[in-house]
């Protein structure tokens, strides 16, 4: 006669922290099922924005070049919150720009905007890192199938 009730708890990953704490470890120990999400990798991330975009409805309409995805794909460390706040930004920036193509140039100007200054390259290394991804990108689509 007794009324269960299952409590679906969701949060950042400071939650996991929170219930460490000793004055909430009745309600730690009945947690019966814990899931953490990982990173995306970089065709997940491609996956993602895909199925994002066919679900918004934009099939033939807005694209991301793969040279965008990629990069997207390395400011957002593949977080899907990241990925989204990064995508609706370049969304809106080549809406602005009547653009109907996402470019790397998009998306370096949504990354500047979202930082709130003109992107500058504070390290060597993640220019590095652009550079190498682009350039894979670009040997990767002119060879021959």
């Amino acid at each position: 006669n007794d009324k269960l009730i299952q409590i679906i708890l969701a949060g950042q990953p400071e939650l996991e922290t929170l219930l460490q704490r000793r004055d909430l470890r009745q309600l730690n120990q009945r947690i019966a099922v814990r899931y953490k999400l990982r990173s995306m990798t970089s065709e997940e991330t491609r996956s993602y924005i895909h199925h994002r975009m066919e679900v918004a409805g934009a099939i033939g309409g807005v694209t991301f070049s793969r040279q965008a995805v990629s990069l997207i794909h390395l400011y957002s460390r593949g977080i899907p919150r990241m990925i989204n706040i990064l995508c609706d930004r370049a969304l809106l920036i080549a809406y602005g720009d009547e653009y109907r193509r996402i470019s790397v140039g998009t998306v370096i100007k949504t990354f500047s905007e979202l930082r709130g200054r003109p992107l500058v390259l504070v390290s060597t290394a993640l220019a590095l890192a652009i550079l190498i991804i682009i350039l894979a990108l670009f040997i990767v689509n002119r060879m021959p199938v």
